[in-house]
């Protein structure tokens, strides 16, 4: 990738319309040929570093006529978070993708470290940073989000999209101040994959539980996790957390059970 790679930007227009032909990971018999009105509505917008965050979905062996499947589906799943950002999250119709709102000035931050965090991307494989697929200023000519016509989104990865129910969730500072989920995030509603409580560092603190990983794992996941932290206060980046999901094989699906 050249330089002029991580400030390239693009307009484009998204035209909903029914995917109808099988993508190099979907068999045709998995495509619907049902028509169905699409529930998205045209908009314009902004795509920032595409050959960059295309370079990043390669490394994670996504296909790029998988990640437009996924991204121009029928809908998306709006979810409940206990960020106290304000942004508002959605699940790609698939739920492989997360898509998240943020301000400009998180757009802007993103693409001022965008380099340092694909050279690290792809020295560290197995980088427990979260991965950034895309990059997008979208204008609505009908509708809003928030009250909002023109707002930024980031696509990530959904850690999460798994057949297996995540009976436990943990986002983990490494802090004890203001760090456990309040009487609030403990009555949410059950969801379809995952628990819709998030526990902190007092949670897990007071609970003594303990995740077991042997010695050789547990060395590879620190010294990783040493990396990570190294890159982010490299960038005076303060407000991050690990996301740990654990789903117990002797334990039901709630859900369903």
């Amino acid at each position: 990738l050249a330089d002029q790679d991580y400030e390239y930007v693009t307009r484009r227009k998204f035209i909903p319309r029914r995917l109808k032909y099988p993508t190099p990971t979907r068999k045709a018999s998995q495509v619907k040929k049902k028509k169905k009105k699409h529930l998205l509505p045209a908009f314009d917008f902004m795509d920032y570093c595409p050959a960059v965050f295309g370079s990043i979905r390669n490394l994670s062996g996504i296909h790029p006529e998988d990640y437009r499947h996924s991204l121009c589906g029928e809908r998306y799943i709006e979810f409940n978070s206990n960020s106290k950002s304000g942004a508002i999250f959605y699940y790609s119709s698939d739920r492989q993708y997360m898509i998240k709102t943020i301000p400009d000035t998180e757009a802007n931050q993103l693409r001022h470290i965008l380099k340092r965090y694909h050279d690290h991307i792809r020295s560290y494989p197995k980088s427990l940073l979260s991965r950034v697929y895309g990059l997008y200023a979208i204008r609505l000519s009908t509708g809003s989000v928030s009250g909002r016509q023109v707002f930024n989104v980031i696509i990530m990865q959904n850690q999460f999209n798994t057949d297996h129910y995540i009976h436990s969730i943990f986002d983990l500072k490494g802090s004890v101040v203001g760090r456990a989920a309040s009487a609030k995030d403990m009555k949410r509603k059950t969801n379809r994959n995952t628990t819709p409580i998030v526990l902190k560092d007092c949670d897990i603190r007071s609970s003594g539980f303990k995740v077991r990983l042997g010695k050789a794992r547990a060395r590879r996941f620190i010294t990783q996790l040493q990396k990570d932290a190294e890159l982010l206060c490299e960038l005076s980046i303060v407000d991050y957390s690990l996301l740990l999901g654990i789903h117990f094989v002797d334990l039901p699906n709630p859900t369903t059970a």
